[in-house]
């Protein structure tokens, strides 16, 4: 016990700042960043259920939802469309 508290009297503060301040910091952020991303969830979670709201039938709640998504490869337009065959930007 005697040990412990020369260490914390005779240690140099920037040792001690370095072994006992910056783990706590850095639980700290790990908190706050958590916080933002429930916060996030909740928002998502609040606007798919608006969205849900929206719908007749049997989806009642952004839980009833589902989701997906597509990764085009090619582009695909008719042959009489000018802005693709200049490939220039719309006008």
């Amino acid at each position: 016990m005697e040990s412990s508290n020369q260490f914390l009297g005779t240690e140099r503060i920037g040792k001690l700042m370095q072994k006992y301040a910056i783990p706590c910091i850095i639980s700290l952020l790990v908190g706050a960043l958590y916080n933002i991303v429930d916060q996030m969830s909740g928002s998502v979670t609040y606007c798919l259920d608006e969205y849900a709201c929206n719908f007749t039938g049997k989806i009642r709640s952004g839980d009833d939802l589902v989701w997906y998504g597509r990764v085009e490869t090619e582009r695909h337009y008719k042959g009489d469309d000018r802005v693709a065959k200049q490939r220039q930007k719309p006008e």
